[in-house]
């Protein structure tokens, strides 16, 4: 009797673990999401379905506190000493890191909120990169495929340096936009992603929504270099913005 007992308990214990594990699982997952990973590809903060609504501010409260706490090791990247600021000849060795200025959002900084007050949401791109997953940069115009979107091709041209392309990983989306501070991820970032204290670049994507109201926008990401396959996941990413209003 006392050994039926034992086992009815074990049972027990083991179908209660079980059950918390169903649930604690899915809701790990619906509470950090593709915007919070660190593991290779690119992510979208805020992601997933951004929905808010004209004339009041409290509807975007939720998006503007995740960018703020997101962004919060970047605004203190300054106050270390092994951070510089990176361009195409000054890139970092040893133990440097390339700084990110909140100077680089521009429109999608602090001082809009964001645009979440304006019907302008923001959503801040990133793309981590590791021996998994490092695209090769384009190098001239020659090498873009046919089916490069013509409003990247035309981003792509207008800042050609000697005829040649800025080295770094391209990105295009599929809608309105207004990027900050441009829409690549430069190379020089990717010297040092070992580095203590490093953080990847943000290309911050502004969509216009005043004139799409009460519709979902759905939006895809899309990175552009010489060998990235479009079926791979890491190279892209989705989320859907709503604008509520009369």
């Amino acid at each position: 009797m006392a050994l039926n007992t034992f086992y009815k308990v074990l049972v027990g214990v083991v179908v209660t673990v079980v059950v918390i594990l169903a649930i604690a699982v899915p809701v790990a997952l619906l509470c950090c999401g593709d915007a919070d990973r660190q593991t290779p590809g690119l992510n979208a903060v805020p992601g997933g379905n951004i929905l808010i609504k004209e004339g009041d501010p409290e509807s975007g409260k939720a998006y503007i506190e995740k960018i703020t706490s997101f962004l919060k090791p970047y605004m203190e990247m300054s106050k270390k000493t092994e951070v510089i600021n990176c361009n195409s000849t000054v890139r970092p060795q040893g133990n440097q890191v390339c700084d990110y200025p909140e100077s680089f959002l521009s429109h999608c900084g602090r001082s809009t909120n964001f645009g979440f007050n304006r019907s302008t949401p923001c959503v801040l791109l990133t793309l981590t990169m590791d021996e998994s997953f490092r695209p090769t940069p384009y190098e001239n115009l020659h090498e873009l495929p046919k089916d490069i979107p013509r409003d990247l091709l035309a981003d792509m041209e207008e800042d050609l340096e000697n005829g040649k392309l800025r080295k770094g990983i391209w990105v295009d989306c599929n809608n309105d936009y207004l990027y900050s501070p441009k829409p690549l991820f430069p190379d020089y970032y990717y010297d040092n992603v070992d580095a203590e204290g490093y953080l990847p670049p943000i290309v911050a994507v502004m969509f216009k929504l005043t004139s799409k109201k009460n519709q979902d926008i759905r939006v895809e990401c899309r990175l552009w270099a010489k060998d990235i396959d479009s079926t791979d996941q890491r190279s892209k990413v989705s989320f859907t913005l709503r604008l509520d209003g009369e």
